[in-house]
């Protein structure tokens, strides 16, 4: 009857529903009878104007990815995606309240069947090609919810070492190397076995509910950006994807896996340090996707080539990937410069067609507080870093005991390998050095992507306010004030705000609508930072600020990193000198949003009573740019008087400095505590970069270990910071120190060797990097220190 068959629905407007596979045990259908059913839909296409719309539709019972051998129950009872009646019966008692629904991308039927390739098909042929077209559909929304089909660790490494471009490569690299081929091979199959994941969807399954009680104890919510979620899915549907994330604790590790399993999506494989590899955390970790891999490949050649191969395997298979482009967690809260070496695995896997595409997404991790903070002060502080161990574990159970604050994750645009490469012009990888600056410039934009992806939490901005205030001690009203005003700024430059803080702005949104430009209140430098229109925003935004003020110093006040001086009509809090190194990690995780404008402040505040012409103000920036390039991440392919220009035109449109009819800059008075404020936001890098060059003239009596000179220069840093001297002790920082050395390498006024293998105990020791200064050297930093000593004079 026509009302009860596709053509009534159709022209009702309603939906109708087509199984294309059919459940076995008993089987139901017929082939006849869904031939049928498509050729209806297909004349019905003709009579109407309408399109006719396939959605795919599925339900997923249980988050468990197919296995590469059909189990007896699935020859049985049918596959699990079309099962027959005993189990979709025993489905739904098992699974009904973890099942969900699924709807992918739909076809559209007439164009179709207006496709060129549809043309001149017979009807049976014309049905055959549509179902392709919709089980294809099917099979990518699977490989992204179930992933690729799974095998065993085992079964894995068998497959590579029956590879025989894998075996021929490792045969060759041994005898490059003089060693025995087929000792390498059997090295080769021990380095599989230590490296390679046993991913299970049941072992994830289960942390995942640990997983879920420990984040209740550590935190008080966990806040995904649902859009950016989204954006990986579509890019997920073309390509398989690269995760990046910030490295800033431990937790990165899990709570990606976390996050995607509990969002529907597949969990990755995960690239983790060796050291993580300890019984019985190893273990666990291995058969949740994570596959152990060396800090250095450098010396080990056979190792290098499994690891490629291993890497290649995964990639073919259609597995997600994760991986740490910083390489180790980041002490200091900012993201840190790339390490290349596992993009370039990947790049040259692209290049080489392992895979035709594969999309890089930055992550970004936001913390309110880390688990790992006392630990990160001691390192940075000097201390020696601890390995992990159960015992580290065991004495970690203790962070469960109180409140972290909120744990965000924000994802930044994938990023297309295959459309990077291909917009490189042919010639610039036909070189070693062409392709080493592909590869610096795609590591950071996949960096760039991650800032872009950072998170403006509440204690980050207090962090940032406390640390570069100019005096040590602040009052209730002017932290609320000035934290108001930096986070309008922060909106102002499109910054993306915890969810904390987007409520915030949402409650006096209507207020801050009526503000005006033309508005003018009275300056007060002992408050704000701002003037006009912009205090009173500030000034709106504070009164609904006080709450999530209250909530972060309690943070701050919990581990005493806070002194409170309570005046009866007012309070005053003091960051305590050994905690500032604490609160700059906090900071950092936001330094890149003022980055540029802290240089230009910098430069402008060095050069007070000289000629700020706008030459010797592009000097200066550009002289402190490329001295802080390893401490603050810069836009890859845009040049530094782009940047330059457009700080400075930003300067002069807020008000903040005027341009004198000798073309020269003056900074408005007004506006002098403003910009005070940004150059104090980079004081602690000015100083710490300052330490490490006046130190260097301790190796005038000879060259010494770098350990001992970092060391003795923290203790230098100690003795001037308690006199007086050095204003900022987070500036003392291992990693400020090691990143100095760096530069001040590079512009070779220190010379970084290692000392000849020495015989300990009968036994060759590891031979330690020595570092040395030449009396020329001596020259250049005399020559070089006036301009670090004026930068320090300015806070």
């Amino acid at each position: 009857k026509k009302e009860e068959g596709f053509g009534w629905a159709c022209h009702s407007g309603m939906a109708s529903l087509i199984f294309l596979r059919r459940g076995s045990f008993p089987q139901f259908g017929s082939s006849d009878e869904d031939q049928a059913q498509m050729e209806a839909l297909i004349g019905l296409q003709a009579e109407t104007e309408l399109p006719i719309l396939f959605v795919p539709q599925f339900i997923l019972w249980k988050r468990t990815s197919d296995r590469y051998q059909k189990s007896i129950i699935d020859m049985a009872f049918g596959h699990p995606d079309a099962p027959g009646r005993i189990r979709k019966f025993v489905n739904f008692v098992l699974n009904h309240r973890r099942a969900s629904v699924h709807v992918g991308d739909s076809l559209n039927l007439e164009e179709l069947l207006e496709s060129k390739e549809s043309q001149g098909l017979d009807s049976a042929t014309l049905v055959k090609n549509i179902r392709w077209r919709l089980h294809h559909q099917f099979s990518i929304e699977y490989r992204v919810l179930k992933g690729p089909i799974v095998k065993n660790a085992a079964r894995i490494r068998s497959e590579i070492m029956r590879n025989g471009e894998f075996a021929k490569a490792v045969e060759e690299t041994a005898i490059a190397h003089k060693k025995d081929p087929s000792a390498a091979l059997k090295q080769a199959d021990k380095y599989l076995k230590e490296m390679a994941a046993d991913f299970s969807m049941g072992a994830v399954e289960l942390l995942c509910m640990v997983l879920a009680l420990i984040w209740n104890r550590l935190y008080t919510g966990i806040e995904v950006e649902e859009e950016g979620l989204e954006r990986l899915r579509k890019a997920a549907k073309r390509a398989p994807l690269v995760i990046v994330p910030t490295h800033r604790s431990h937790v990165d590790y899990l709570v990606m896996s976390y996050v995607f399993y509990n969002r529907g999506l597949i969990p990755p494989h995960i690239a983790a340090g060796i050291n993580l590899s300890f019984f019985p955390l190893g273990y666990i970790f291995r058969r949740c996707g994570a596959f152990f891999i060396r800090r250095t490949f450098k010396d080990n050649p056979v190792y290098a080539m499994t690891f490629r191969h291993y890497l290649r395997k995964l990639l073919k298979e259609g597995h997600w990937v994760e991986f740490f482009p910083e390489g180790g967690r980041s002490r200091t809260g900012k993201v840190l410069p790339p390490k290349l070496g596992m993009m370039r695995e990947l790049l040259d896997a692209v290049e080489d067609g392992v895979r035709e595409d594969v999309y890089f997404c930055p992550v970004s991790i936001s913390y309110e507080k880390v688990v790992e903070e006392n630990a990160y002060r001691k390192e940075l502080s000097g201390g020696v870093k601890q390995s992990e161990s159960v015992g580290g574990v065991l004495k970690a159970t203790k962070v469960l005991v109180t409140k972290h604050g909120r744990l965000s994750l924000r994802f930044a645009e994938p990023i297309s390998t295959r459309e990077f490469l291909n917009k490189l012009e042919p010639q610039k990888l036909e070189t070693e050095g062409g392709r080493s600056r592909t590869l610096q410039a795609f590591g950071y934009t996949i960096m760039k992507g991650m800032n872009d992806a950072a998170i403006v939490t509440p204690s980050a901005l207090m962090a940032m306010v406390m640390l570069a205030h100019p005096r040590t001690g602040i009052s209730r009203s002017q932290l609320v004030l000035r934290t108001a005003y930096l986070m309008a700024y922060l909106e102002q430059r499109g910054a993306f705000k915890s969810g904390t803080l987007r409520t915030v702005i949402e409650s006096v949104s209507p207020q801050l609508e009526h503000v005006t430009e033309s508005e003018r209140v009275e300056y007060s430098t002992s408050e704000s930072l701002s003037t006009g229109a912009d205090l009173t925003r500030a000034r709106v935004l504070s009164n609904a600020l006080e709450n999530v003020v209250d909530e972060t110093l309690g943070l701050f006040q919990r581990d005493n990193a806070v002194e409170v001086t309570d005046y009866g009509d007012e309070v005053a809090y003091t960051v305590r000198p050994e905690s500032r190194i604490s609160l700059d990690f906090y900071k950092n995780n936001i330094l890149h949003l003022v980055a540029e404008e802290g240089i230009l402040s910098t430069a402008l505040l060095t050069m007070r009573g000289e000629e700020a012409s706008y030459d010797r103000l592009r000097g200066v920036s550009l002289f402190l740019s490329k001295l802080f390039k390893l401490e603050l991440v810069y836009q890859p392919g845009e040049s530094f008087d782009i940047r330059f220009f457009r700080t400075l035109g930003r300067f002069v449109d807020e008000g903040w400095i005027v341009e004198r009819s000798d073309g020269g800059f003056e900074v408005e008075p007004d506006s002098d505590e403003l910009v005070r404020f940004f150059a104090n936001c980079l004081q602690p890098y000015v100083e710490g970069y300052w330490l490490a060059l006046t130190h260097l003239e301790s190796l005038r009596d000879g060259p010494r270990p770098e350990k001992v000179w970092t060391r003795t220069l923290h203790e230098r840093a100690d003795r001037l910071s308690k006199e007086g001297v050095v204003r900022c002790p987070e500036a003392s920082s291992s990693v400020t120190f090691k990143h100095a050395l760096d530069i001040y390498h590079g512009m070779g006024l220190v010379e970084r060797y290692k000392e000849e293998d020495l015989e300990k105990g009968g036994k060759k020791a590891r031979p330690e990097r020595m570092i040395r200064v030449e009396l020329e050297h001596l020259k250049k930093i005399a020559l070089l220190l006036p301009d670090l000593e004026h930068a320090r004079a300015i806070r």
